[in-house]
């Protein structure tokens, strides 16, 4: 990517890569030991024998980093993807803000879990990541990922599979079906199955979406898209061109 198309990208996107950006920070910094992250490590973490005394980690366990690079950079990777395509479309702001309710709505679902014994841990981007995922599948259901470039899943197979991570990275199977339950609400959210209904609006032609996003960014989406009809269009011309072309010659 060149210098200026990273500038466009972060300055179109700056929640998604801020997010990504703090996270690479936390990283390193506890990787070269720049301080002492025994003592503020517990501060982050939503650990739930100890949520009571420190009901802010609700807000801040994203924050506590991964001790993997890899699961770092794919984790940042998959939020770039899914994350920054709703960002772009929907405005930073209200980007960021769904995730904050989201991601708060998941810390009191621990809360109260850990309230009645059941032993919740959180830390890192996963939740975060299942979120952006999750809601991207319900707003673009008809869309599909080429998995490894080759294997191509449907949406609601990806927001299957994310449910399925969150579930498989915690025990005991109680603490993993109730962590799991925010995450596969805010996919029915995003569809419009829950009472209260997604902020955004949705035109559905295929795969036509419009979103109530700032000016600016709505009509970048929507020139983009006439672009494609465009590119459409001229591509039906040049077959029926062709087309004619080769039952005039077998006239001939």
């Amino acid at each position: 990517m060149k210098a200026s198309s990273a500038r466009r990208a972060v300055s179109s996107d700056p929640v998604t890569f801020g997010i990504i950006a703090v996270s690479l920070v936390l990283f390193l910094a506890v990787w070269f030991r720049a301080f002492d992250w025994t003592a503020i490590y517990p501060s982050l973490m939503f650990v739930g024998q100890n949520a009571s005394q420190s009901p802010w980690v609700m807000l801040t366990y994203w924050l506590a980093p991964t001790s993997s690079i890899l699961a770092l950079l794919l984790g940042s990777f998959i939020l770039w993807q899914f994350g920054g395509q709703l960002e772009t479309q929907l405005g930073s702001r209200q980007y960021g803000l769904m995730l904050l309710v989201w991601l708060t709505l998941s810390g009191a679902v621990g809360f109260v879990a850990s309230m009645l014994g059941v032993p919740v841990v959180m830390g890192g981007m996963t939740m975060l990541v299942s979120f952006a995922v999750m809601i991207w599948c319900g707003r673009f259901p008809t869309a599909s990922i080429n998995l490894f470039g080759m294997l191509p899943v449907p949406a609601w197979g990806i927001a299957l599979l994310t449910a399925v991570i969150s579930l498989l990275q915690q025990s005991p199977p109680l603490a993993a079906v109730l962590v799991t339950v925010p995450v596969v609400l805010s996919y029915y959210w995003a569809l419009d199955r829950l009472p209260i209904p997604f902020s955004a609006t949705r035109k559905h032609a295929g795969t036509t979406f419009k979103f109530s996003a700032d000016p600016k960014r709505q009509e970048r989406a929507e020139r983009e898209y006439l672009d494609k009809v465009k590119d459409r269009e001229k591509e039906r011309a040049e077959r029926e061109r062709l087309r004619k072309l080769f039952e005039g010659g077998q006239e001939d």
